[in-house]
């Protein structure tokens, strides 16, 4: 397949479908990588669809274009904090499973997303405090074998401020705070939870949610 997007061409065609199953550029860009179809960055796909597509921006980006937005909490308030400069370089490299991002949703849902394979892990909470986060978080990963339980890249909320317990509690190899600001450092988990959103909209009851609607939302691969 020829690595230049063309209107009408078998790479374009892929890509709009896709798109279609609510999957990103830098999700499409990745899978088209792992399947050696061919190599193509994800910054050229949302240029292209942009130009020639974007009525499918509004419709299935999980984004919308929206800026995001950041909260005020300062990252000293967490105690043990390690920054995501500090952590494995393999996490860096996406080469090995177990190594994930980790973000909340709303006041009602916990989600990890693995880097190799895309895989979402998700819970629903009893809220947003610490405790709440733990709880599900130990929940989730003591239902996973342990040899993919190494790594989570959190942002730097104080509903994570028990990260440090988790290694104790659910064998957790090692977490580690992304940058301030920097919610590319947690791309794919920002993009699962984009998606949820996008099926969930604010104010939305979690209690109400099934897993059933749960794993719809969540559903990266083809």
């Amino acid at each position: 397949m020829r690595s230049k997007i063309e209107p009408g061409g078998e790479l374009e065609k892929y890509i709009i479908q896709k798109i279609k199953n609510y999957q990103s550029p830098e999700q499409i860009a990745g899978r088209l990588k792992k399947e050696k179809i061919v190599f193509i960055g994800k910054d050229m796909i949302y240029k292209y669809i942009k130009m020639q597509h974007t009525e499918l921006i509004k419709e299935y980006f999980r984004r919308r274009g929206k800026k995001y937005k950041y909260g005020t909490i300062m990252a000293g308030y967490i105690y043990n904090r390690v920054s995501i400069h500090d952590g494995p370089k393999a996490v860096y490299r996406k080469e090995r499973y177990g190594d994930r991002e980790g973000d909340t949703v709303g006041n009602g849902i916990v989600t990890y997303v693995e880097r190799k394979r895309l895989y979402a892990l998700v819970e629903k909470t009893n809220g947003k405090h610490a405790q709440d986060i733990t709880n599900a978080t130990v929940k989730l990963f003591n239902g996973i074998p342990k040899g993919l339980r190494k790594t989570i890249i959190l942002d730097n909320g104080r509903e994570f401020v028990e990260h440090y317990m988790w290694k104790g509690m659910c064998s957790i190899g090692g977490t580690y705070s992304a940058d301030k600001r920097n919610p590319g450092q947690r791309g794919l988990n920002e993009n699962t939870n984009g998606l949820i959103r996008q099926f969930f909209p604010k104010k939305t009851d979690f209690n109400k949610v099934t897993a059933k609607q749960l794993e719809k939302s969540t559903y990266l691969s083809e």
